[in-house]
């Protein structure tokens, strides 16, 4: 059989995309010989990262025949070989990971749209906390749509490497694989910030009545742009000293980008050939050196920064790349360079290549599982383990850097997808139609309650309790509205019990920027250099923490896309959940727990809910405004049996 390889960091002329970025070679999957290869049971494992020595997350991007499925980043026990859980991204294709020992951030490009003019959707960085069971708690999260040319991040570097902890309190860089922008994000704390403690009731703090709020922060993002507007980008970046470095894959070029933001006249040619794309990408820094492969050309080369320092204010700027010998051929995914060896992990030949340093010479190959299509390669803390995720199979394998024997390998299981699902419609929405208006919520709110199934025989003993996090059992409901008003839910478990306030996680911060509304500016007096033009949006953002503010993917939903989510609902009660229409997906365990922790109590009614899955008997839905109304387009639940 012919095997059709994979590289998401590749846009070619013909845009054929797939997952995160696009196919080397274009696959009919119908096609494949051997189609067990190509099962929707495995994961699309992408980017993978060690948390500490025996622990490390991997991300599924779970593209399956040109569709999206919902991303997961899923953590596991290399030693136990263990699924310690699971976290499902709010946007979909996560593709990039930055870990410490206590936390992780995730980066998800969202969908994109291909044609004439290539449209991003939503993107998001989010920032996750490791508790002490080692479950994923979100903890920050940034979402921006709309950029002039759409959002669809990429890569992304970390300015501040001191403190262990990831957190927003600190700078980070974003590329884009549409638009030739740079982005760069930093928060800090508000001087008037006000945190409420919410184990206490409003009406013993005078404060929450007043201010609702909680933690303020003021956002300092900035987009550069570092070629015009026409061009299509693909950038990795890394951070080099004062200065950002792009590494543009389809024009093979290296952008310098200053601290104040300032594009440097230096910006070499990478590839050999002029008006080829080769394809740079996967740089990789130790200390003033830089490694760079080409994913079409396959050729490895490392470049001296220091000889580029005193040349950056030259547009005619010259490079010496040492070229390592013999070329790769096509698709090499990434590389590390560990002591005196680069690793260079080849998706095409199933394989990892080692070079010397300084001969440029290959030293070693060591073959991977056959078919595997490896992706994206980690090192332990320790620097005696590699960790390489397989897109195709959906596995992981493990290397001892010391030694040639055969590689350990995770079962995909491990990673697999959930089975799948049972979804239940209210009672009194099944029976939507085209005709059908949208449900009004307003401050006296609206009630809903489900179908026997979903509540009856559904009390789960604690000793099968699963983690909180891990969708392989959460129950989860779905809501899509028209606009952004914040939302208040209660919940009712069996018909016995109170009503249950549902409120977000209290360390919980997510802002949600449409970021056409950045300010232009100019960073030079020639304000027709379009290749310096730049936004620049400050503003004070606050975390809610009575309501959740709710943003579709798609912005507001017009009057087409409700009719069309709605008349098809009825046939695919499971439709909410699809990465494409981005409803608001609530975590019903994770947040029952917060509520009743909060109220500090649990009364014999609700036992239930401690457990890792809920019954759901009835949901009420109600906003604080007198004055405006929120429009519920559709709303379902789902848990897993």
């Amino acid at each position: 059989m012919v095997l059709c390889s994979y590289s998401f960091k590749h846009i070619l002329l013909n845009l054929c995309l797939l997952t995160s970025f696009c196919l080397i070679q274009s696959c009919d999957y119908e096609s494949q010989a051997d189609s067990a290869l190509f099962s929707e049971t495995k994961a699309r494992l992408q980017a993978i990262t060690y948390i500490d020595d025996r622990t490390i997350a991997v991300s599924d991007t779970a593209y399956y025949r040109g569709e999206w499925g919902e991303g997961r980043v899923i953590l596991v026990d290399v030693k136990s070989k263990e699924r310690l859980g699971v976290w499902h991204t709010p946007i979909a294709n996560p593709q990039a990971l930055i870990a410490s020992t206590d936390s992780l951030a995730v980066l998800a490009s969202g969908h994109l749209v291909l044609g004439q003019a290539p449209q991003g959707s939503w993107s998001s960085l989010s920032m996750l906390n490791l508790n002490e069971q080692k479950q994923f708690e979100l903890s920050h999260e940034l979402k921006l749509q709309n950029a002039p040319q759409g959002v669809y991040l990429v890569d992304f570097a970390r300015l501040t490497t001191h403190e262990s902890q990831l957190s927003f309190d600190e700078s980070w860089l974003l590329s884009s694989g549409i638009d030739a922008v740079l982005w760069k994000v930093g928060f800090a704390e508000s001087a008037d910030d006000t945190v409420i403690d919410m184990t206490q009731d409003a009406d013993s703090d005078p404060r929450a009545k007043l201010n609702n709020e909680g933690q303020t922060k003021q956002l300092n993002l900035k987009a550069q742009r570092y070629a015009p507007s026409d061009t299509l980008s693909l950038a990795s970046v890394v951070q080099w000293k004062e200065h950002s470095l792009l590494i543009d894959f389809n024009q093979d070029r290296l952008y310098f980008v200053n601290a104040t933001g300032l594009i440097e006249a230096c910006s070499p040619e990478l590839g050999r050939f002029e008006d080829v794309m080769e394809g740079a990408q996967n740089p990789y820094l130790v200390d003033d050196r830089l490694w760079v492969v080409f994913g079409l050309s396959g050729r490895l080369i490392h470049i001296d920064l220091k000889q580029l320092e005193l040349q950056l204010d030259n547009p005619n700027c010259e490079i010496n790349p040492m070229v390592y010998s013999p070329p790769l051929g096509q698709i090499p995914n990434d590389l590390k360079v560990i002591d005196d060896q680069v690793y260079v992990l080849h998706s095409a030949e199933s394989a990892l290549w080692t070079y010397s340093v300084e001969r440029g010479e290959r030293t070693s190959q060591r073959a991977l599982p056959l078919q595997s299509n490896p992706w994206h390669m980690a090192l332990s803390p320790s620097g005696k383990q590699l960790a390489i995720s397989e897109w195709l199979s959906g596995s992981v394998s493990l290397l001892d850097i010391d030694q040639e024997s055969e590689s350990t390998r995770l079962d995909s299981d491990l990673f697999s997808p959930p089975s799948p699902a049972q979804c239940y419609l209210p009672l009194g929405l099944n029976e939507l139609n085209d005709s059908i208006q949208p449900s009004s919520i307003d401050q006296d709110g609206i009630e809903f309650r489900w179908p026997e199934a979903a509540w009856k025989e559904f009390l789960v003993p604690k000793e099968s309790d699963v983690p909180s996090q891990d969708l392989q059992g959460v129950a989860q409901l779905a809501l899509v509205v028209s606009n952004n008003e914040p939302l208040k839910l209660e919940v009712k478990t069996n018909p016995n019990s109170d009503w249950i306030p549902l409120g977000p996680l209290n360390k919980r911060f997510t802002i949600q920027l449409n970021v056409n509304d950045l300010s232009n500016q100019s960073l030079n007096e020639d304000d027709s250099n379009v290749n310096h033009s730049s936004w620049r949006y400050d503003q004070n953002y606050s975390a809610e923490q009575l309501g959740f503010r709710v943003f579709p993917q798609q912005g507001l939903i017009d009057d087409d896309l409700k009719q069309k989510i709605r008349s098809k609902l009825n046939d695919e009660p499971c439709l909410l959940f699809e990465p494409k229409y981005q409803a608001l997906t609530l975590d019903l365990s994770v947040l029952l727990k917060e509520s009743i922790s909060r109220n500090s109590q649990v009364n014999s009614g609700n036992e239930e809910t401690l457990s890792g899955k809920v019954p759901l008997y009835a949901v009420r839905l109600s906003i604080d405004s007198a004055e405006s109304i929120q429009e519920l387009v559709a709303i379902s639940f789902r848990r897993w049996p």
